[in-house]
């Protein structure tokens, strides 16, 4: 009895079910015009049913005409403007409480209020009077909208294409606030806790203020009105312009951009600025911060540029990176640093007097607008300046001593700002040439600059920190007297920064290719690392030849970033022929140092190639080969130190390649190659004086390393192959 009682009563809860279930597809309706006219009118909709003022989760709305709300209009439902659609009204509301709405026509309304919904325009989108975005809920466009009186309260609101705020606008606690394209945002704007990112050109009217959270700029963007920042965290990647009063009263700046304040700018205690990029004063700058900092890479140092008065605080910390192996011309941009500041460093300036470098030490004050020529030994260092900028004019004097310098004059940048050497107004020369001149450590050489024109990479933009020899043309002396007009909105490299050391091969079989890039970093090692190296993908086109080259651990990289050391580094290469035939590796250098020779080991054909010579041609059959391609890096470039003293000189070997072996030097070793595979050959090593020093023998098809550690100097090496001989001159430092 038990058991049928529940089969009667388990049937009877299923036709409920079913029955309640029609009654409420029964109940759902699918709104749809059929004609222009007002909300409320049954002749605008399909059946002549209207929606009403608040309409259910279970319905659906579709517009197809033009309607004009009546009334204030609540949805919960999916709601679908068309692309003939619109919706228009200048007197009531649209609520959207957790419904959808999308927009591919015309949506104007006077306010709207959307409590948790998701609202996505592709047409025109305009609110009137005031809009609120709560409770989670969302906003997305991608054409043109225009929003009075947004307040973004714990909403999303994400719009690309043409965005308008008009009125006083807010983004709140939790809140997201993405726009991109061209932006126009109106009266005032608020960012209180909120997270706000612009990128694409901005236009923003009288007031803008940033009260907290974080502000990511990365488009074109100007403030028209005043600017103020308390408490809130600003990034800016690219351009940024107040053309009224700019207040800082406190938080962060993080500048990798351009930002310029055409009027008066004041900084408070509790407000801090970081600049890669440029900081541009045209007006009168109050600071009262001790926390302006103007950083440094290896290619650059930033600008923080002041044209009009500097009252209040005046203290800045600048700093300049220094290459390794290599002297810098550098010049302080505060006026109270000593010599401490290169601690670990070789420091000299030049006196003209006596034509002569002259030594620095520990203690000594540095002295405003000279020049000083540092050295850092074996790693790269930064150099931080900290303590009261130099601002307003600057005079050095200079000399000229026919029995000692003949009038060349180490000076310097004395800003924390980037000068050009060309400015119209600014500058007073007194016996002195136009011509200036900065050592290129990369080159071994001297980049001039006179007149629009450089040579060697001379240019009339000196970068805030750097030092630069003038000619002073009277024995009776001169001066160069500079004032703040000499200053320059930019940020250039510095001549001495490093090459990038970018290799790249390329393997083509005619018609299709593929390419691997070998790099050298400062800061990568030989073994892999996320941050530097990129493992191969192979590609699923298997008529594609694939390239590779391997790390420490044999995993196989499309991208390989190491550190190049003094010794010579080799790197094997792996490849794919999708088919027998003929294929090419074709070599590209970028930024690569001239001093390092590159060379191919064909392991196979036992070749050695010098891949700046061209390409390399060869034959394959069909399968992966990782075993015959070597590829060598051999510095050549020789620095020797002793007693802080530097001989910038290069020594480079004279190479012999004949047909049978490749001869070259590398720091304390000679190399040698044999080109064919004529079983053993025999080394012999001569000095000057025809003495021999090193008598061996090696395969030949082995690269093969001579030790003259114990040996300096310049020596003949006899390669001697059966009936065959070769000679090559080489210099061991």
């Amino acid at each position: 009895m038990t058991t049928r009682t529940n089969n009667r009563i388990s049937r009877l809860t299923g036709l409920v079910i079913i029955m309640i279930s029609i009654s409420n597809f029964m109940l759902a309706t699918n709104y749809e015009t059929v004609a222009n006219g007002n909300w409320t009118s049954t002749s605008t909709w399909k059946n002549g049913i209207a929606p009403g003022s608040n309409v259910a989760a279970s319905n659906s709305i579709t517009i197809n005409h033009s309607v004009t709300l009546n009334s204030n209009v609540a949805i919960s439902c999916e709601m679908k403007i068309a692309e003939k659609g619109n919706v228009s009204t200048s007197t009531y509301k649209f609520t959207v409480n957790s419904g959808i709405l999308s927009n591919y026509g015309s949506f104007t309304v006077k306010t709207l209020e959307n409590n948790g919904g998701t609202i996505s325009n592709y047409g025109t989108f305009t609110i009137s009077s005031a809009t609120a975005n709560n409770a989670k809920g969302s906003i997305e466009s991608s054409k043109i909208m225009s929003l009075a009186k947004m307040s973004n309260n714990n909403g999303s609101l994400v719009a690309s294409g043409q965005i308008t705020m008009s009125g006083s606008s807010s983004n709140n606690t939790d809140c997201i606030m993405k726009l991109s394209g061209t932006i126009s945002i109106g009266t005032s704007f608020k960012n209180n806790k909120g997270s706000l990112s612009l990128n694409g050109t901005a236009s923003i009217g009288s007031g803008f203020t940033l009260n907290s959270g974080e502000v990511e700029i990365s488009g074109t963007i100007t403030i028209s009105g005043t600017f103020t920042i308390s408490g809130a965290a600003l990034i800016n990647y690219s351009q940024m312009t107040v053309t009224s009063t700019f207040t800082f009263n406190s938080g962060k700046v993080q500048n990798y951009g351009t930002i310029t304040l055409n009027s008066r700018a004041y900084i408070y205690q509790n407000a801090s600025i970081s600049t890669s990029g440029n900081v541009y004063f045209k007006s009168t700058l109050t600071n009262y911060s001790k926390s302006i900092f103007v950083e440094t890479n290896d290619t650059s140092t930033g600008n923080f540029v002041t044209i009009g008065t500097v009252t209040g605080e005046k203290e800045v910390t600048v700093k300049r990176h220094i290459n390794h192996s290599g002297w810098q011309y550098v010049s302080s941009p505060v006026s109270n640093a000593k010599s401490d500041v290169f601690m670990g460093a070789a420091l000299y300036s030049y006196n003209e007097t006596k034509g002569s470098w002259t030594a620095h030490q520990s203690g000594e004050s540095l002295e405003i607008g000279k020049g000083y020529d540092v050295y850092v030994k074996k790693e790269n260092k930064v150099i931080t300046f900290t303590g009261k900028m130099n601002t307003g004019t600057i005079t050095r004097n200079i000399t000229k001593t026919t029995s000692g310098g003949q009038g060349y004059n180490l000076v310097g940048n004395p800003y924390p700002a980037a000068i050009n050497w060309d400015a119209a107004t600014g500058w007073t020369k007194t016996n002195v040439s136009n011509a200036i001149y900065v050592w290129d450590m990369k080159t071994n050489n001297i980049s001039t600059y006179v007149n629009k024109a450089g040579t060697n990479g001379g240019s009339n933009i000196i970068p805030a920190t750097q030092a630069f020899f003038v000619l002073c043309t009277s024995t009776s002396g001169g001066s160069i007297k500079m004032t703040d007009a000499v200053k320059v909105n930019d940020k250039p490299n510095f001549r001495e920064a490093a090459n990038e050391n970018i290799f790249r091969v390329k393997i083509s079989n005619g018609s299709r290719f593929d390419e691997t890039l070998i790099r050298f970093d400062e800061n990568a090692s030989f073994n892999f690392d996320n941050e530097y190296d990129a493992e191969k993908m192979y590609s699923f086109d298997v008529a594609t030849p694939q390239i590779y080259s391997f790390s420490k651990e044999n995993i196989d990289l499309a991208i390989s970033t190491m550190n190049l050391t003094s010794a010579p580094v080799s790197v094997k290469l792996g490849f794919m022929a999708n088919a027998e035939g003929k294929f090419s590796l074709n070599f590209g250098f970028e930024k690569f140092d001239p001093n390092i020779t590159v060379y191919l080991e064909d392991v196979v054909l036992n070749k050695i190639h010098d891949l700046k010579t061209g390409d390399y041609n060869f034959e394959s059959t069909t399968g992966e080969n990782n075993d015959r391609f070597i590829v060598h890096f051999v510095p050549v470039q020789v620095v020797n130190h002793e007693n802080d003293t530097v001989n910038q000189t290069s020594s480079l070997s004279d190479e012999a390649n004949s047909a049978f072996c490749s001869i070259f030097a590398n720091q304390k070793s000679i190399l040698v190659k044999g080109n064919e595979d004529l079983g053993y050959f025999e080394v012999k090593v001569f000095n000057m004086s025809g003495q021999e020093v090193v008598n061996s023998a090696f395969e030949g098809n082995q690269l093969n390393s001579i030790d003259m550690s114990s040996f300096s100097g310049c020596f003949v090496v006899k390669v001697i192959m059966g009936t065959q001989i070769t000679t090559s001159k080489v210099v061991i430092p």
